[in-house]
């Protein structure tokens, strides 16, 4: 299990050794109800001269255990960081997608995971929005 101190020594080690123009990318696993705390450090501890990617999922949507929750990392960038990502359209990609699989599969014996989630995503994708937060350089100065 990735925990805090961890996350930012292996940060430290990649902003320290690698060239600026790599992006990095941040992808967490829901363990221990974890990954949002991590996302928020990952923040912190960010420097903004390099391009950082957060990847996060609708509704946690993922493999058991899940992934961080685009919804509560993009309201976190909004009210902290002075992001204006469009949430209601996140909630209601969740309304219309997400929770109609999940009552859907509810009850199910065995479910192939993976093929769910490429259906959720490729709808996704093509009606709402890319699966990823792409964090700017610099922050906005909008609060």
């Amino acid at each position: 299990m990735l925990r805090q101190s961890i996350l930012v020594r292996f940060y430290f080690l990649c902003e320290n050794n690698l060239d600026k123009d790599i992006v990095l990318e941040l992808h967490l696993h829901e363990n221990m109800a974890m990954s949002y705390s991590l996302a928020q450090t990952f923040l912190e501890i960010k420097k903004y001269e390099r391009r950082c990617v957060i990847d996060a999922s609708l509704n946690g949507m993922g493999r058991v255990p899940g992934n961080l929750c685009i919804e509560l990392i993009v309201d976190y960038l909004n009210r902290n960081y002075g992001y204006q990502y469009d949430i209601d359209s996140i909630l209601d990609a969740i309304q219309e997608y997400v929770l109609p699989i999940k009552k859907m599969i509810r009850g199910a014996i065995k479910l192939n995971t993976s093929l769910l989630q490429n259906t959720i995503f490729i709808e996704i994708t093509r009606n709402i929005c890319k699966n990823a937060i792409d964090l700017p350089q610099k922050p906005s100065t909008r609060f």
